[in-house]
């Protein structure tokens, strides 16, 4: 699935300056599939390991 949605994601050389790849992600959206996929991944933890503090800036 993983690869599935890194095909999703478009990569522009050189936008907005040289030497910065932009990741355009609105082919991700549009896909029906991809954006629920995407959702399902950032919204399940990928394992049973705690996290004891999150550090905030």
């Amino acid at each position: 699935m993983i690869e599935k949605l890194k095909g999703l994601i478009r990569a522009v050389p050189d936008f907005p300056k040289d030497g910065i790849v932009y990741r355009d992600i609105t082919t991700l959206l549009k896909d029906p599939e991809g954006l629920k996929g995407t959702i399902d991944i950032l919204t399940h933890p990928t394992d049973n390991t705690r996290v004891p503090k999150i550090r905030v800036i």
